[in-house]
């Protein structure tokens, strides 16, 4: 379908909080390449991320990180390739830097293979950066890819007789006809949505917002369901986001589930103050969804520069203010006051 252009509208934000970030501000217009599948002869495929190199030692820049950062690669560092585990037949490749993680491989892994069902090479080899996880074989099945042609990658050099690559279709932005592949896979034939709410992914592990106990009662009296993410399986996942009509939680990995959610679902993602990303933005506003944003400047413990680790307070009165702000109408709103 050629380049395609998204135009994003700017994401919501109280009033008086200052311009708009800037990471949001700077993806509202954004130009995609189209997609495409190549064909190499004899490479090496290199693990665990599957950075593909090629004859006199050229690294294929559509396999490894974006172009700015391949100098952080420690194959374009290495001197030069030692022997490898050969791989017979056709090899298809869904590996990627981050691959092991779940909103890596929703966005970037799994829609390359869209590409492989154009192909009549049934008995492929589909190549991941590590052992399947229980959330990457539920998705695997539901597509029909048996787990005994799945190869993993880990540190290993492979050898493949004869390698498909299909391109990048998730970074630096989720491509439309990537989350229009998912949503035809995933969402039709497979059973009912849970019934549809207001839904508050908690975080089980790691990272939290640890006053959530003083959201309960705004959250209790609107219909949301507190969920954690982490207890559900991948179509159980699906499932509850295909039935919200509002999302509301901290940046996190789970939130790449929007792309099953409903055109018409509202999203409000919570930030800390040293790692604003414009991932989930993206997801939501390609598919129509309405996307705000509250930055919470409270942190407990040390405040993390570069990561998503420190734990954070919410302030009640502004969450409940923009959440407010973003629901549909005035009936809706009185509707789960009164419930």
């Amino acid at each position: 379908e050629g380049r395609v252009t998204v135009v994003r509208p700017a994401p919501a934000t109280l009033p008086g909080e200052g311009p708009i970030l800037r990471e949001l501000t700077i993806e509202r217009h954004t130009i995609l390449p189209e997609p495409f599948l190549a064909v190499l002869r004899d490479p090496h495929f290199i693990g665990p991320e599957g950075t593909v190199v090629i004859e006199r030692g050229a690294i294929v820049a559509e396999s490894t990180w974006p172009r700015e950062r391949l100098p952080g690669n420690r194959i374009w560092r290495a001197t030069r390739l030692k022997g490898g585990r050969r791989l017979t037949g056709v090899s298809f490749t869904i590996a990627c830097s981050g691959g092991g993680d779940y909103y890596h491989w929703l966005m970037e892994s799994m829609p390359r293979l869209m590409a492989l069902e154009s192909l009549s090479a049934n008995d492929a080899h589909v190549n991941v950066n590590g052992p399947l996880r229980p959330w990457q074989r539920d998705g695997l099945v539901a597509l029909g890819i048996d787990e005994a042609g799945v190869v993993a990658l880990e540190a290993d050099v492979l050898l493949p007789e004869f390698r498909y690559l299909p391109s990048l279709v998730g970074d630096p932005s989720p491509h439309p006809t990537a989350l229009r592949w998912l949503r035809d896979r995933f969402l039709s034939g497979g059973g009912p949505s849970w019934p549809a709410t207001l839904r508050f992914p908690a975080r089980g592990k790691g990272p939290a917002i640890v006053n959530e106990a003083e959201l309960r009662p705004f959250l209790d009296r609107h219909g949301f369901e507190v969920v954690i993410l982490e207890d559900s399986s991948f179509l159980e996942q699906v499932r509850l986001f295909q039935g919200a009509e509002f999302v509301a939680g901290r940046h996190g990995a789970g939130l790449a589930n929007l792309v099953f959610a409903a055109p018409s679902c509202r999203v409000l993602e919570v930030f800390q103050p040293t790692y604003v990303l414009a991932s989930t933005y993206k997801i939501a506003t390609c598919l129509g969804q309405s996307y705000g944003y509250l930055v919470e400047g409270r942190v407990q413990g040390t405040l993390a520069a570069t990561d998503n680790q420190s734990d954070i307070v919410v302030d009640p009165e502004r969450f409940a203010k923009l959440v407010t702000m973003m629901l549909p109408n005035a009936e809706l709103e009185a509707g789960r006051m009164a419930s």
